[in-house]
């Protein structure tokens, strides 16, 4: 059981690890909306949740609307968030910051300060970045919970078959001449068993790993 305990972590990690990121590159020239522009849809899921319109990335869309361009996705994206922000150069400079805001031009965020230990403001060329990360762990957890689920419940359903197809009976007592032959009945029975103990060590494990973990989202430009 423990090396069962074991696998199913290690699964865990490495499909947190694996499946929850996102990469968005950028493309040059950085393009915001124009003056004119009518301002972003309301945030939906599907056509069915806009009250006018179509639903495009995530927002409603429709004449009097517009879809979000790269800097809309990215601001959602960094929103209330620190991230780690990757300078280029000879020797990129790697900084922690919070409150970014990226234009076309030039960027801003807040970084702590060494000497002051207090939060200062730096500004530089929107074309001076080379990567900035971001984790959400909020995020993290409810896909950490799904793949811990899932994961759960596979590895319980594969072991419980695994040792019903040599038990003789799944329940407590003594075998009884009506009881089906040894590996068919047994086989599903400890394999929907070790399902739900799958997912009851699968579920917990899986929301503290992705709250850990988190998923990271890179912006490369």
């Amino acid at each position: 059981m423990g090396k069962t305990n074991n696998f199913v972590v290690s699964l865990l990690v490495f499909q947190l690890l694996s499946a929850c990121s996102t990469t968005l590159v950028a493309q040059r020239p950085l393009a915001a909306a124009a003056e004119d522009a009518p301002p972003l849809g309301e945030r939906c899921w599907a056509t069915d949740d806009c009250s006018h319109g179509k639903c495009e990335d995530g927002y409603c869309v429709d004449e009097r609307s517009r879809p979000p361009t790269f800097l809309d996705r990215i601001g959602g994206v960094l929103e209330g968030k620190s991230a780690t922000v990757l300078l280029a150069g000879d020797e990129p400079v790697k900084i922690s910051a919070k409150e970014l805001k990226i234009g076309v031009d030039r960027t801003q965020w807040l970084e702590l300060g060494q000497s002051t230990n207090a939060y200062v403001s730096k500004t530089v060329p929107t074309e001076a970045l080379r990567q900035i990360s971001v984790v959400d762990r909020g995020r993290g957890a409810v896909e950490g919970l799904g793949l811990g689920t899932l994961a759960g419940l596979a590895t319980g359903a594969l072991v419980g078959a695994n040792v019903g197809s040599s038990a003789t009976q799944c329940g407590p007592g003594e075998r009884q001449s009506t009881d089906p032959p040894p590996g068919t009945s047994t086989a599903v029975c400890f394999s929907m068993l070790g399902a739900i103990g799958g997912v009851i060590l699968g579920a917990p494990v899986g929301l503290l790993l992705g709250a850990l973990i988190g998923h990271r989202t890179t912006i490369q430009f």
